[in-house]
């Protein structure tokens, strides 16, 4: 059976993962937004102007501008929880003193570059920068526990 404190640390590197696996999606889920609204604005001029023979057709028109819609919200919802995970992230980041650990988090987690880029950029020793980021998410664990702000898996 695992400690509070193990479980708690779990969570803020299971947060810190996530958000490094998320920049992608977000990226991703911007760029399907953004291709919504430009369809959606392209076609409501034809959807207004289409001339519908029956009321079958008129129904599969509206269902579809309904799906659209809520297509947008969802991907919105999406796009608003990651970068809420993002910004408490970067909370809880700037909390910590060394700024070797900050660096360290914000690279690897938060930028989702690989140990040897934050390595190389960092300029140190791949294996010594693992060593460096175990002990910077042990940081961002303590850090976590003496914030005020709330966080919910959202």
């Amino acid at each position: 059976m695992r400690t509070r404190k193990e479980r708690m640390r779990m969570n803020v590197k299971q947060l810190f993962q996530e958000v490094r696996h998320s920049q992608r999606e977000l990226d991703s889920l911007s760029e399907q937004l953004r291709r919504i609204d430009t369809w959606s604005k392209s076609s409501t001029y034809e959807i207004k102007n289409v001339v519908v023979q029956s009321s079958v057709s008129r129904n599969k028109v509206e269902d579809g501008a309904v799906t659209m819609i809520d297509l947008q919200n969802l991907i919105s919802e999406m796009i608003r929880s990651i970068a809420y995970k993002q910004w408490y992230s970067n909370l809880i980041i700037g909390k910590i003193s060394d700024e070797r650990y900050r660096t360290v988090l914000r690279c690897y987690y938060l930028n989702a570059n690989s140990w040897t880029v934050t390595a190389a950029f960092m300029h140190y020793d791949p294996d010594y920068i693992k060593e460096l980021g175990r002990n910077a998410l042990a940081a961002a664990q303590e850090a976590s526990e003496h914030l005020t702000v709330s966080y919910h898996n959202s």
